[in-house]
């Protein structure tokens, strides 16, 4: 009988099921249209966080070679001056010759314990006092031999903004004796990350591990302290690369951040694209 009833009822009122049978449908669809949608937009975020990844690692490694080569010889030029006291013609003519093999190093120059200029790979010995600055207080109150990474300042030879190489000078007893720098201009990488292809919105930056902007491209209205970002309260700390969602420190836009901090030098690499600009094809 309740058969009979219903069929009794489509013969009635067919369109109705019709109608409902397109509704059934209509829902099917418009719910794996929405799956695969989201399914789509979920991997187009996997892989532009991966690619985010992929280039923060090879910026980093750039970054680590950059520095090892001025690091490494330094080291050296540290020890010969530990021990001897070469002539000023001697050595100014071997570190313009180093200068030349490293086309990142702006100049060479060494300081006397009272922050007067020894020795230079510039075509004239400066005349200023560089015992003010923070890095040559460092050296002078630390033993260690380390490289230390400062910086940016304004040069005082070119005006420009400068990362300082440098390193302790002592002599055999221990006793310091004057500070060993290598500069580079922050242009170096700017000018570098600004072949790399992340949309207008994105964005590449150099850091120490203490939270300051050594360099970025594009270049910011004022460098930036990162100290108090998550980037450097807790992520660095819970591993050496990674990517996560943020509101851009720079200009408050919703991006995709990859970090990476090299494995040797306390300096880290992020690499930034909106959200928008990498879900315009989606």
């Amino acid at each position: 009988m309740v058969a009979l009833s219903l069929q009794q009822s489509i013969h009635r009122k067919p369109q109705v099921i019709v109608g409902a049978f397109l509704g059934l449908m209509v829902a099917c669809v418009l719910g794996l249209v929405a799956w695969k949608a989201s399914a789509f937009r979920e991997s187009t975020l996997v892989r532009a966080q991966e690619d985010l990844m992929n280039l923060a690692r090879s910026l980093s490694q750039h970054a680590a070679n950059t520095i090892k080569s001025p690091d490494v010889a330094m080291t050296g030029m540290v020890e010969l001056l530990k021990y001897q006291n070469p002539l000023p013609e001697r050595f100014n003519e071997y570190l313009q010759a180093s200068t030349r093999a490293m086309p990142q190093i702006q100049f060479f120059g060494v300081f006397n314990a009272d922050g007067t200029w020894r020795y230079s790979s510039l075509a004239q010995l400066p005349n200023h006092n560089n015992s003010d600055r923070p890095y040559f207080a460092y050296h002078r109150d630390n033993s260690s031999a380390k490289l230390l990474i400062s910086g940016p300042v304004d040069s005082r030879l070119t005006g420009r903004p400068t990362i300082i190489l440098s390193k302790r000078i002592s002599n055999v007893a221990g006793d310091f004796i004057g500070v060993l720098i290598a500069t580079i201009d922050c242009e170096f990488f700017s000018s570098f990350y600004s072949e790399f292809n992340i949309g207008s919105e994105g964005g590449i930056t150099l850091v120490l591990r203490e939270g300051t902007v050594l360099a970025r491209w594009p270049a910011p209205s004022s460098l930036l302290k990162l100290t108090d970002t998550s980037l450097f309260r807790k992520r660095l700390d819970e591993g050496h690369a990674g990517s996560y969602l943020i509101a851009s420190p720079f200009d408050g836009l919703k991006k995709y951040i990859a970090y990476e901090q090299a494995s040797e030098y306390p300096v880290v690499v992020t690499v930034a694209r909106s959200e928008q600009q990498i879900l315009e094809g989606w």
